[in-house]
């Protein structure tokens, strides 16, 4: 009796295992196959077989056996095509392009393969998402369903995305983990993928390299025609290059050279304009630029330089491709017959279309115009998009209604590469996991069910709230189709329902491992809303009890945000600006310093505002004028602490005239958002160009606690220094000290 019970188990099983209506993987934490994997399999291969059987154990708990000679040839599953040739010797393999993916079912047995390079894993990757429900939320971070007994439909796939050049979406979180990449099958700039598994296109130089090619501080003191005629001068500043001087593209040639020599691994070298707003004054103004500009467009001209880089590179390096910007002033395509080399990526940019409305709308009637143009010249056509809100990453940039549309108008206009630049400067921002994992489906496949991996997401990533946040995305896509205005425009009923859905989330989310997530994106739409209209906060307030004010959401803010992966608040900045918008101090500055209370402003004490300062920098990656509403005036400026230059400096010189002013007590005042390590931050100093030296240094390790907070500096001998004297501030080149040194004024006291 007891055998035949044995014998009756082992046949249901078997039975369940060999079911001709799907393909059984395991049964009651059992395995039902086999995984095949050949003896002379690709590292790729290798990689696959071990993250299929590592993710279906941890699904069903069975224990799958990898082996490379199958007694029996059904009922297994053979990973790469040297394995999958024992059962289809007659597969022409070479209609599979390097990441191309093929799953078959074929006599009860099942093929995971694809193209070489990365083709083998992004079908694996895909297996486990698209057939057995593994969800690759974000990184170092999956959900992976429990199902002892696992079985998949039988449903055939052979694909290629259609951006097979490059498919990137650019956030901070994405670039730090090779292992998600090739779980979303992205494959942009960063972070590095081993070779072995496919690598990726890191793109020498990224973006923006006329100033590194040829720099001024190198090349202008003898080759002043390299650089652009302004005004009837040649500029030695940030500016483009004279791209129809022979000698200039000769200099740049053998410099793109020099750096392939110096790179051999890299496969695309950008050679590209630098990132300067103001055509008429950075781009030159040289009769034979004018005189090309006018035959062939400003885009024309450029890509007529390229083209002679790209004809020297193919020449030496015939594998390698020279990328180029088509990027405001050079966005629209050429005239007069110019076209790109065949080796020549052209990335056309939409920073200035209207971004809310997808780009066949009427309103970027000019960059769908400029799109169908470059398309039609161009072999190798690269998009650069953008999906964040560059001015506040705190704020929610509300498009998900249009990704989906220009993803299959990119695709239909014969683009091979996306760059998606979101947030580059934090982990997390409002709804920050969402929109990555969604774009980085549509740029795999632009036909995806878009509420279907919408679903999928919150279900992973929210838990019990994820009906109410798949609600949210649903009602701002409603409201942006209806209305196209940013957030900032809604109506008080708008916001009313937003944080509705939300306080329903959080409520169903308490005790749980969600509730951050949800409360996350709830702070990040308050921040937003309290910077709206008045009248609109003042009648949605009414049915809005959140916060008792907008002060205690702000403090709420500022000490939450950064533990969840939020620390910078905008993109014009070093990726350490830290959160400025919402700032952290909770006292405005006096308008006269404690020091100088009984003093007498321009007799007894000089003061200059943070706008009086000079920005030698002139740009705002690493010093910038800012409005906090905390600082004195509401100015401020922002300075790097990553780097160590003296970007910001005051020349004292016009105080030398005052022959009674013996010495004179110098202050600055200025604020630091704490940071755990404690260490120096900021430098301030006073030198005097004559001695050529330092008259006075400090520097501080004092963390201000966000406050803005006066420090004495030391002091000017003005009786015995010469007038070639002026005040300097820099940070000390160690960002994990503080994200920025944020300065509202200098003032120095007299003695006479």
């Amino acid at each position: 009796m007891k055998i035949k019970l044995i014998f009756i188990l082992s046949l249901l099983i078997i039975t369940s295992c060999y079911s001709s209506f799907s393909f059984n993987i395991a049964y009651n934490g059992k395995p039902c196959c086999n995984i095949i994997l050949s003896e002379n399999a690709t590292k790729a291969e290798q990689y696959s077989s071990v993250i299929l059987t590592k993710y279906l154990k941890d699904m069903t708990g069975a224990d799958f056996k990898i082996i490379s000679n199958p007694k029996v040839n059904i009922h297994n599953i053979y990973i790469g095509k040297t394995a999958s040739k024992m059962i289809i010797p007659d597969y022409d393999w070479s209609m599979l392009t390097p990441d191309s993916i093929l799953i078959k079912f074929i006599n009860n047995n099942l093929i995971i393969a694809g193209g070489e390079g990365s083709g083998c894993i992004y079908a694996t990757n895909t297996f486990l998402d698209e057939y057995c429900g593994v969800k690759f939320i974000k990184y170092q971070e999956e959900y992976i369903p429990k199902k002892p007994t696992l079985s998949v439909e039988e449903k055939d796939q052979e694909y290629i995305s259609p951006f097979y050049v490059m498919r990137h979406p650019f956030f901070t979180s994405m670039n730090l983990y090779w292992r998600h990449n090739l779980a979303t099958k992205s494959n942009g700039n960063t972070p590095p993928i081993p070779a072995e598994y496919g690598g990726n296109v890191d793109i020498l130089g990224f973006c923006h390299t006329f100033w590194e090619l040829i720099n001024p501080s190198v090349y202008y003191k003898d080759h002043p025609e390299y650089f652009s005629l302004i005004d009837g001068k040649r500029s030695n500043g940030y500016v483009q290059l004279c791209l129809t001087n022979p000698e200039l593209i000769q200099t740049l040639t053998n410099n793109v050279l020099k750096w392939i020599e110096a790179n051999p691994d890299r496969k695309v070298i950008s050679v590209s304009q630098n990132d300067s707003w103001g055509e008429d004054k950075t781009s030159c103004q040289c009769e034979t630029c004018k005189a090309s500009n006018e035959k062939y467009g400003k885009s024309g001209t450029l890509i007529l330089a390229i083209n002679q880089v790209a004809k020297a590179v193919k020449e030496k390096y015939p594998d390698k491709y020279i990328e180029t910007l088509a990027y405001q002033y050079s966005r629209p395509a050429p005239k007069g017959g110019v076209v790109p080399e065949d080796n020549v990526i052209v990335t056309l940019c939409s920073i200035d279309i209207n971004d809310i409305y997808a780009i066949d709308e009427p309103i970027n009637k000019a960059f769908m115009k400029d799109l169908k143009e470059w398309s039609k010249i161009c072999k190798h056509l690269r998009i650069w998009d953008y999906v964040v809100n560059f001015g506040d990453y705190s704020t929610l940039k509300p498009n998900f209604h249009v990704l989906q549309r220009n993803a299959k108008l990119y695709r239909d206009n014969n683009v091979v590469a996306v760059f998606s630049h979101g947030c580059s400067g934090n982990y997390n921002g409002p709804l920050e996991y969402y929109k990555q994992y969604i774009i980085a489906k549509l740029l795999w496949n632009p036909d995806i069910d878009f509420d279907k991996e919408t679903k999928d997401f919150m279900e992973a990533y929210y838990g019990p709230a994820s009906k109410d946040m798949f609600d949210l995305v649903k009602y701002i896509n409603s409201i942006m189709i209806k209305s196209h205005n940013e957030c900032p425009k809604w109506t008080s009923n708008n916001w009313i329902k937003v944080f509705n859905i939300l306080k329903d989330a959080l409520k169903k989310t308490e005790n749980t491992m969600y509730y951050d997530r949800v409360k996350f994106d709830m702070l990040c739409f308050y921040g937003t809303f309290a910077r709206v209209d008045t009248k609109v906060q003042k009648e949605a307030k009414k049915h809005i009890k959140l916060f008792k004010d907008n002060e205690e959401a702000r403090k709420e803010i500022v000490a939450f945000l950064p533990k969840n992966g939020f620390t910078q608040y905008a993109e014009p900045a070093a990726m350490n600006k830290g959160i400025f918008y919402y700032g952290i101090s909770g006292e405005k500055a006096t308008d006269t310093p404690k020091e100088c209370k009984e003093l007498k402003e321009g007799i007894d004490f000089v003061q200059y505002n943070a706008w009086d300062i000079d920005n030698l920098f002139g740009g705002y990656d690493y010093a910038m004028k800012w409005n906090d509403h905390y600082a004195y005036k509401n100015k401020c400026q922002w300075l790097s602490a990553e780097k160590q230059d003296w970007y910001l400096q005051k020349d004292l010189s016009s105080l030398y005239e005052d022959k009674t002013i013996k010495t004179g007590d110098v202050y600055v005042s200025y604020k630091v958002i704490p940071l755990e390590k404690v260490g120096p931050c900021v430098e301030f100093g006073v030198y005097n160009k004559d001695q050529k030296g330092l008259i006075q240094k400090q520097i501080t390790s004092e963390s201000t606690n966000g406050e803005y907070k006066s420090v004495y500096m030391g002091t000017i001998d003005f009786a015995n220094t010469t007038k070639d004297t002026y005040l300097y501030f820099a940070g000390l080149g160690d960002p994990t000290t503080a994200p920025g040194i944020y300065m509202d004024r200098v003032y120095i006291i007299f003695h006479r």
